[in-house]
């Protein structure tokens, strides 16, 4: 019986030591992102709500977009899902994503995703962790 309850013990801490492994391996990218800003050529623009989405980048290499928009009493409101698309983690601060090279830059609940697209001038979107 001590065997049994010594192989148990050992059992469910390999188990736990896996789940916390997981957790710490986990892509930054995952979860939901709103753009609050562009930068091109120089110029920041703040997104109001008409420009605003979000993005949700899920652990099965998918991720939706989703916009939104005013409302009758000017509310901004989510107008739903209007795309989705795919993305693969290359390793190196390299991302496909839907088909564009980006390096994106993590500062706390802050990501800058710069294009890699040979534009002599750099442009990136700025997006908010919700």
């Amino acid at each position: 019986m001590k065997t049994f309850i010594l192989l148990l013990t050992v059992a469910i801490t390999f188990m736990a030591c896996d789940n916390n492994e997981e957790a710490t391996n986990q892509d930054e990218l995952l979860g939901k992102w709103k753009l609050i800003e562009i930068r091109a050529h120089g110029i920041v623009n703040t997104i109001d709500c008409e420009d605003a989405v979000l993005l949700d980048f899920k652990t099965d290499g998918l991720f939706d977009v989703e916009h939104f928009g005013s409302n009758v009493d000017n509310a901004c409101i989510s107008m739903g899902k209007i795309d989705e698309g795919t993305w693969v983690n290359f390793g190196n601060s390299l991302y496909n994503i839907d088909g564009d090279v980006v390096t994106p830059k993590f500062d706390g609940d802050i990501l800058i995703m710069v294009s890699n697209s040979g534009e002599e001038t750099e442009s990136s979107g700025v997006f908010e962790r919700q």
